[in-house]
C-alpha cells in the first residue's frame, strides 16, 4: 500500500482506510496494521497462516493452485514440498472452513486424536484442514501415512484395465493364474470378478494378523506361496457332487483381492508394484504413493498409535499386499481422487484415457449386499450422496485401516469433490466422518 500523502486530510483518509483494511486483512496483520499504514506488503503483516515451527495450524489451511497448475519440482532431498498454508479469506469467514471445523473438530477432541487432516479437492483447487493434539507432528499435505485397504482400489483399477485390453476376462477362473498350485475344485472355480467384489468366499485374512502373534505372518515370514497353498485348499472337502456356491455372499476380504493383484501380476507379466507405477502414480505425478518408504522419505512418515494412544510400530508387507501395503500422502490422494473424478488433468499432467476408464469401471454398483444400505463395486463402495434421494447421485468411497492408521478416500463426481481423511489413530470410525463431510459439502453447493 502507498504511504499517506501528508496534509489537513491524512488523519481522516487513515481512519477510512483503516475501517476498509479491518474488513480485508487477516488476523495476523491486525496485530501489525501500523507497518501496513506505513507501506509494509502484507507478507512483512503476517499473510501467511503458519506455526513457528512450519506445521499447518489447526484451523487449516487451502491450496489456491488449481489441480491443472504446475506441479513444483522436488527437491534434491527427495522430499515433496508441502502444500502452500495460506490464510483463507484475509479474515472473512470461510464457509468451507466453517463446515468442516463443525464436524471434525469436536470428533478430534473426543476421541483424543494425535492428529487428523481433512483433504478436500472442489473444481480442481485443494484444501487441508488439520487437527488433533499433537501440535508437535501433526498430519501435513506433504506427510506420508499407511493407507491400508485404500490399496484394493489401485488393485481394482488395475483389474478394469485389464479387462479393457483384453489381458484378463472378468468370467476367467483362477486356475491359469496358479498352474503352480493344485487348486482344490472349489478354488478352481473361483473368478476374478468374485475376487475383486467380495463374492469369493474366502476369509478375511489367511491367518491372524497380530503383531502381538508369536508366529510372525509378514512376507519375510509367510510368504506368497504358503499364501497360494492356502488358496489351494479353498473349500477342498466339498463333495465333487454338491456347489461350491458361487458367486458366495458379500463377505469383506484381503486375501481375495491379494490374490486378484498376483493374478494381475502374472496376467501382465509385471510385478504388481511396477504396475501400480507405471500405470498409476508415476502417471498421475504420485511420487510419494509407494510400497515401500525410502530413506529420504522416512523423515515425513507419521508415527501410528493404537486406539489407547500408544506409538505402534509400521504396518509389515503380508503376502496379501496387493490388498493394504501403500503409504501414500494427502496431497498424492487428492490426485487420485481428481483422477478418479474423471479430471483429464492432474496438476498439468494429461490422465491417461485407460485410467480414466478403468476408475469409471471400477466404480460402478455391482449389487447390494444382503442387509446392508450400500451397494459393492470393485472394492469400492457406494451410497447416495442425499441420503433422503436414494435413486440420486452416488459417492463412491474405501477406507483403510492398519494398526496404527485409519482412513478413507470419498468422490463425488455430481460435484466434482474429492475428500480424503486420515488419523495416525487405529479404529476411530473415519469412514462415518469422511462422509459426512463429503455430504455437508454437497448440500452447501447445491
Amino acid at each position: 500500500m502507498p504511504r499517506l500523502p501528508a496534509g489537513t486530510n491524512a488523519g481522516r483518509l487513515s481512519r477510512v482506510l483503516s475501517r476498509v483494511l479491518s474488513r480485508v486483512l487477516s488476523r495476523t496483520c491486525a496485530l501489525t496494521l501500523a507497518c501496513c499504514l506505513a507501506g509494509a506488503g502484507l507478507a512483512a503483516c503476517g499473510g501467511n497462516t503458519t506455526t513457528l515451527d512450519g506445521a499447518t495450524p489447526a484451523s487449516g489451511a487451502s491450496d489456491a493452485s488449481p489441480a491443472s497448475g504446475a506441479t513444483p519440482a522436488n527437491p534434491a532431498s527427495g522430499a515433496s514440498p508441502a502444500a502452500p498454508a495460506s490464510d483463507s479469506g484475509g479474515g472473512a469467514v470461510d464457509p468451507l472452513k466453517t463446515t468442516v471445523d463443525g464436524i471434525v473438530q469436536p470428533f478430534a477432541t473426543a476421541q483424543e486424536l494425535p492428529s487428523i487432516i481433512v483433504a478436500v479437492s472442489r473444481g480442481g483447487t485443494r484444501h487441508y484442514f488439520t487437527y488433533g493434539q499433537d501440535v508437535s507432528a501433526p498430519i501435513s499435505a506433504d506427510t506420508l501415512v499407511e493407507i491400508g485397504s485404500i490399496t484394493k482400489t489401485f488393485t481394482t483399477a488395475l483389474f478394469a484395465e485389464a479387462l479393457s485390453d483384453g489381458t484378463m476376462t472378468r468370467s476367467a477362473t483362477t486356475q491359469a493364474y496358479f498352474p503352480e498350485a493344485a487348486l482344490s475344485r472349489c478354488a478352481a472355480e473361483v473368478n476374478l470378478i468374485e475376487m475383486a467384489d467380495f463374492r469369493s468366499g474366502l476369509a478375511s485374512d489367511p491367518i491372524s494378523v497380530s503383531f502381538s502373534d508369536p508366529t510372525p505372518s509378514d512376507i519375510d515370514h509367510w510368504p506368497v506361496s504358503k499364501f497360494v497353498a492356502w488358496f489351494a485348499g479353498y473349500k477342498s472337502k466339498v463333495p465333487p457332487n454338491e456347489s461350491c456356491g458361487l458367486p458366495a455372499t458379500y463377505h469383506y476380504s484381503n486375501a481375495s483381492v491379494g490374490l486378484l493383484g498376483l493374478a494381475i501380476a502374472r496376467g501382465y507379466g509385471q510385478e504388481w508394484d511396477a504396475l501400480v507405477a507405471e500405470r498409476i502414480t508415476t502417471a498421475l505425478g504420485m511420487s510419494d504413493t509407494v510400497p515401500f518408504v525410502s530413506d529420504a522419505q522416512r523423515p515425513r512418515f507419521a508415527t501410528g498409535h493404537s486406539d489407547k494412544g500408544a506409538a505402534v510400530p509400521h504396518w509389515p508387507r503380508f503376502a496379501w499386499f496387493a490388498a493394504g501395503t501403500l503409504k501414500s500422502t494427502p496431497a498424492d490422494m487428492l490426485r487420485y481422487g481428481e483422477a478418479a473424478l474423471g479430471h483429464l488433468s492432474v496438476d498439468g499432467r494429461p490422465v491417461p484415457a485407460a485410467l480414466r476408464d478403468a476408475f469409471a469401471v471400477a466404480q460402478t454398483p455391482l449389487y447390494r449386499p444382503i442387509g446392508d444400505s450400500f451397494h459393492q463395486a470393485m472394492a469400492w463402495v457406494t451410497q447416495p450422496v442425499d441420503t433422503s434421494a436414494p435413486d440420486g447421485a452416488l459417492l463412491a468411497y474405501k477406507d483403510g485401516g492398519t494398526n496404527g492408521f485409519n482412513s478413507v478416500i470419498i468422490t463425488d463426481s455430481s460435484h466434482d469433490t474429492a475428500v480424503f481423511v486420515v488419523t495416525n489413530q487405529v479404529n476411530t470410525g473415519i469412514q462415518r466422518i469422511g462422509l459426512e463431510v463429503a455430504r455437508a459439502l454437497a448440500a452447501s453447493s447445491n
